[in-house]
């Protein structure tokens, strides 16, 4: 805060959007009702869209979408859905950018309790398990939200087998219809 004060101006439009999207990182798990929130994410974001570091593209979406969901605004959460969704599948990109672009898609489907969430999180899985990013990202993140959907979706077949698969590398199927009551999911 004390460094923003004391500059009027960035450099250049590159450090202006690694300190913006430092400020939404730290908005997000620090100050999510900042009275400046939405001048730095929107700031970050724009900047962001431009920038050639797709990583770093993708994190910024990810701050945007969980510091919407975190205050409860959905519509303006899913602004970056779509572009992290073709992110996801260019060709051209990396594993770990994709794993990173899919954390608002997945994050989207599950709040927007949309049934693609499936099929979202079994192919990040594989990509995770593919790539051998298994043990740095999915076990944690896509797991985790993936058990969380299955549950909310009262689908506790899908639940069983995520829970399974955060122990083991064994292939996950996500194509349960399955629709019996949740009571408690227990490991």
């Amino acid at each position: 805060d004390e460094l923003v004060r004391e500059s009027t101006e960035f450099p250049s439009p590159e450090l202006e959007g690694r300190v913006a999207g430092a400020m939404i990182a730290a908005i997000l798990f620090r100050q999510p009702r900042r009275a400046d929130a939405g001048r730095w994410l929107h700031r970050a974001l724009d900047l962001s869209r431009a920038h050639p570091d797709l990583g770093w593209r993708a994190i910024t979406a990810a701050h945007w979408f969980m510091h919407h969901f975190q205050v409860g605004d959905l519509p303006s959460a899913a602004r970056v859905t779509d572009d992290m969704r073709v992110l996801m599948k260019a060709r051209d990109v990396g594993p770990v950018v994709t794993m990173l672009a899919s954390v608002p898609v997945i994050c989207h489907e599950l709040a927007f309790a949309l049934p693609s969430y499936r099929r979202t999180v079994a192919d990040t899985l594989e990509l995770a398990r593919s790539s051998g990013l298994w043990e740095h990202v999915a076990k944690g993140a896509v797991l985790g939200i993936g058990i969380f959907a299955a549950v909310t979706d009262q689908d506790l077949v899908t639940a069983d087998h995520l829970v399974i698969a955060t122990n083991a590398f064994t292939p996950v199927t996500l194509e349960s219809k399955s629709r019996a009551p949740v009571a408690f999911v227990g490991g």
